[in-house]
């Protein structure tokens, strides 16, 4: 069972975080890309902000945005930019892997996802 300082500091996770994510669930790609812009400003140097993000929620959503047909091509470039974020806010190494660059990352979660 969690103890009441972690239900606590969860709660505030949510309720600073999760008006962002359920703006991306909105049916107009403007609010979207409005909440997109908003998410990525905040987590810039804050790595505590992604984690928030991360734990409301937000990396299915992004993902399912990138993954519509109609998804506007600006929407799509600032969620993966968001996503590229995100995954390279913690610095855990689990291999041994030459590190490829911000942009060569963006580029293969790219293509990777068009292929879904």
């Amino acid at each position: 069972m969690p103890s009441a300082n972690f239900s606590s500091e969860l709660a505030k996770v949510k309720a600073t975080g999760q008006p962002f994510v359920d703006r991306l669930f909105s049916a107009d790609p403007q609010v979207q890309w409005e909440s997109v812009n908003d998410m990525r400003n905040l987590t810039a140097g804050n790595r505590r902000q992604k984690a928030n993000f991360i734990v409301v929620g937000a990396i299915p959503r992004l993902v399912y945005i990138i993954q519509q047909n109609d998804c506007m091509d600006e929407l799509r470039r600032d969620c993966i930019t968001l996503l590229t974020s995100l995954a390279k806010g913690f610095k855990f190494k689990f291999c041994q892997f030459q590190p490829l660059s911000r942009r060569q990352w963006e580029c293969d979660l790219f293509v990777r996802l068009r292929s879904l």
